[in-house]
């Protein structure tokens, strides 16, 4: 499982059809099967990724906020198959998937950063110092980093089945690409190849002029470029260890980044596309479909389901909150064709919870009472609300949202899970969230 932390999905050129877009996939976008209508659950990490990683919706799992933890009861994906005798290491960067929010469970190898930052990185000014200062000294699990580690574990248990997961960071804020993946511009020559005022965009002092957003979009994508590559070196490494053909390798991004779309910057604050439509591509064991394309809506809490089908272990789908992707990928019939998919919980921003169903996206502001309704086949950037056009579909909508809320209540009631357990967060975990504006 290879995710991109904040990978727009109109960065990849399996997705853009340009062929300069910063991220190509190498050779899982010629090999794998795309998915066009793939959701996330939520528009940031945490609640995306234990979604991810337990095939239970946020509200399930109970992950809708950066101050609770995974609870013990809720079994992850790498729990299962470690019972069922799968290794299963993981090697990650972002400071919501320390061990303290509980996505570590079930992992025999769980190597997450950043590590806890040494004197001088705290001379220099946290977080942001060692992304630039410090870079070289310690560069704190960038994509190079992880790939290393990572090929050196899979090394070692290529004589095993396992699981591994890899999350790079790297075009999460701030801003700063490895000089190689920085294409020449006035630009940089004008404001430099680091962006870290991001406080500053997001109250609107910097930011709002096309030339400002350009350079930072610049810098955004180089970041792409670069963890795109360590991707391709990580799949050149399991072909070079004739491992390649026989995996199940599932390549996506835990949310998306919006660059003003909808005159916003960063994530976690909307429930518009850019934040939670994403790229996702699945190569299965000698793919027979190279080249296929899906366009049923998924979310990506099938990832779990899926691999436990690919490893044969069983499972009761009735305490997951979606079906895999198995038979969609094999080109069968899928009972979920009609499924409607829950996204919500923004971290920042009006509290807000959206459905997917067939072509129409409904999202509705609690708070405020205002309901946005979008047909995406005709209005695919979610420019025009239809609420007054359509109320026949806005009902639809409304008992949608209200049927999905409540079943999800009914299975966390059913699971066990009653109440969110708090997480301990570390105090350099804490430092870290802080530098990047979650706490």
């Amino acid at each position: 499982l290879i995710t991109v932390d904040a990978l727009r999905r109109d960065c990849v050129a399996l997705y853009s059809g340009k062929s300069g877009s910063p991220a190509s996939f190498g050779p899982l976008a010629r090999d794998g099967v795309r998915f066009t209508g793939a959701y996330s659950p939520s528009p940031w990490t945490y609640p995306s990724m234990t979604s991810m990683l337990t095939g239970l919706t946020p509200a399930v799992a109970g992950t809708v906020s950066s101050d609770v933890s995974l609870p013990e009861a809720v079994d992850t994906l790498a729990e299962r198959l470690s019972k069922a005798g799968i290794v299963c290491g993981a090697f990650v960067n972002n400071p919501f998937l320390a061990t303290a929010f509980g996505l570590g469970q079930g992992f025999g190898t769980y190597d997450h950063f950043p590590k806890p930052p040494c004197a001088d990185a705290r001379i220099f000014g946290g977080a942001v110092a060692r992304r630039t200062i410090l870079r070289d000294v310690a560069p704190q699990g960038d994509a190079a980093m992880l790939t290393d580690r990572a090929l050196r574990w899979i090394a070692a248990h290529r004589g095993v089945s396992f699981f591994l997961w890899i999350h790079y960071f790297d075009p999460h804020t701030p801003y700063c690409p490895p000089p190689e993946s920085l294409e020449p511009s006035p630009l940089v020559e004008r404001w430099g190849p680091c962006f870290t005022n991001k406080i500053d965009v997001l109250h609107n002092r910097w930011g709002t002029q096309p030339d400002e957003q350009a350079w930072i979009r610049l810098l955004y994508e180089a970041e792409v470029r670069y963890a795109d590559a360590q991707v391709c070196r990580l799949l050149k490494g399991l072909q070079e260890m004739g491992l390649y053909d026989d995996a199940l390798i599932i390549g996506t991004t835990d949310h998306g980044e919006e660059l003003w779309d909808h005159g916003g910057f960063e994530h976690g604050h909307t429930l518009y596309n850019e934040l939670i439509r994403l790229p996702l591509i699945v190569k299965r064991e000698n793919e027979p479909r190279p080249g296929a394309v899906i366009e049923q809506a998924v979310l990506t809490a099938g990832a779990t389901p899926t691999i436990l089908d690919h490893f044969s272990v069983s499972h009761d789908p009735g305490a997951l909150s979606v079906p895999g992707w198995s038979a969609l990928l094999a080109g069968a019939p899928d009972d979920s064709a009609t499924q409607r998919l829950p996204s919500g919980y923004p971290h920042s921003g009006p509290e807000c919870a959206a459905v997917i169903a067939g072509d129409w996206k409904y999202i509705a502001f609690p708070g405020t009472g205002e309901e946005l309704l979008f047909a995406l086949e005709a209005d695919p950037y979610e420019r025009i609300s239809l609420t007054d056009e359509r109320p026949e579909v806005l009902g639809e909508m409304r008992r949608a949202l209200a049927d999905l809320q409540a079943g999800e209540a009914a299975m966390r009631q059913s699971l066990g899970f009653v109440r969110p357990e708090e997480a301990d967060i570390p105090p350099a975990v804490r430092e870290e969230l802080e530098a990047l504006g979650y706490l």
